[in-house]
């Protein structure tokens, strides 16, 4: 057993080799950091040495700033200055490679726009953190390129999260040099894209993880202000036109629902299969009530299945008008082929009960439901 391995043996052990590399991060003593790792991997083979020595600091970019300038716009919009940065490696990223959780902090929560660095690193040295939870905004736009099959192979090992008493897993040493190469790379891919794009203002950013590993609690002070209020304003821009568009497809899918539960409803002979026709009803005045319930034009009307097509056609778009005031008269976009997961399951029931009317009604829907 080498002399790692003593010390990954007991949780005591391994808690305290983790504050010596997390205290190298926060000096930040990157080269010191590195070459104690790349000695550690010659004396531990493993499968991820390999994965580590490509991982070179080079080949590591952090990306998406841009759209982090644009969200501390947005937030600095609201009326809430930005005054610090969070940048938390992220254990839920579903996606390849690291993700980050992206934190935007203001003064409420902690005194960043005044704090020296000594002061942020004394009060992130443990958990939880002065401003833990207190973000003013949270978004994930960042993506790190480069780790991807080191962060692959540490997310699939199956002892990540074990506390080892005695016996060590298979490749355990292996694994820990691994997770801090992993946040060595993370941490200096930040502080080379802070100094390369910079932050629509100076501020501290701190650099973490959230339910990845071990706590790290760096601290950078980013002093590079970019030149990016123009294009942030773009993106705020664009992201305004997609979300129009989003909740304007969200209308005709509603609205597309509703259609499908009056056509099933009418189509529904009333000997076939009463009790489930009941209950194909009920859901659809329920789903009735629920959708046009604040529509003020509508209150005491019927149910949309006892409605003229004339009369269902005015609702809709007095809904349309509500929704979005001007809208009712204006082209509508697609909704696509998206339905709730409710809406399918009541589409389910009618196919299933509701007689060949519905079915012909629904004739694309049939063979998926069967």
């Amino acid at each position: 057993m080498t002399e790692l391995e003593q010390i990954l043996s007991t949780g005591t052990g391994r808690r305290a080799l983790d504050r010596y590399f997390a205290g190298l991060i926060r000096a930040p003593d990157f080269a010191a950091l590195e070459a104690e790792l790349s000695a550690l991997l010659e004396e531990h083979p493993s499968a991820f040495a390999p994965l580590c020595r490509a991982s070179v600091r080079e080949g590591v970019e952090i990306v998406g700033w841009e759209r982090v300038h644009a969200d501390i716009l947005a937030m600095d919009r609201k009326g809430s200055r930005c005054t610090a940065l969070g940048i938390d490696l992220t254990g839920h990223w579903e996606g390849e490679g690291p993700g980050f959780e992206v934190s935007l902090y203001d003064d409420d929560s902690f005194a960043f726009s005044t704090a020296s660095r000594e002061t942020l690193l004394d009060a992130c040295k443990g958990y939880p953190t002065p401003w833990q939870g207190c973000f003013a905004e949270i978004e994930t736009p960042l993506e790190c390129r480069g780790l991807v099959l080191l962060d692959g192979a540490i997310r699939a090992y199956p002892d990540r999260h074990t506390v080892p008493s005695g016996a060590l897993p298979r490749d355990y040493a292996g694994f820990v040099i691994a997770l801090w190469w992993l946040y060595l790379r993370v941490h200096q891919g930040v502080a080379d894209a802070l100094a390369r794009h910079g932050l629509p203002r100076a501020m501290p950013v701190l650099v973490d993880e959230h339910d990845f590993g071990p706590q790290i609690g760096g601290v950078f002070m980013c002093e590079r202000v970019a030149d990016s209020a123009e294009r942030s304003a773009q993106i705020l821009a664009q992201r305004a036109v997609e979300k129009r568009l989003a909740y304007d497809r969200l209308t005709e899918q509603l609205i597309l629902e509703m259609r499908e539960k009056r056509a099933v409803v009418r189509n529904w002979s009333f000997w076939r299969n009463r009790a489930h026709r009941r209950n194909a009803i009920e859901l659809l005045e329920a789903s009735d009530k629920v959708m046009f319930q604040d529509v003020v034009s509508t209150r005491g009307q019927l149910s949309v299945w006892l409605l003229s097509d004339r009369e269902f056609e005015m609702l809709l778009d007095r809904y349309r008008e509500h929704r979005r005031p001007g809208s009712s008269g204006k082209p509508h976009p697609d909704p696509g082929e998206e339905r709730t997961q409710l809406h399918l399951l009541f589409l389910q029931h009618a196919l299933q009960f509701g007689g060949r009317m519905v079915q012909r009604e629904f004739p694309a829907r049939r063979g998926r439901a069967a």
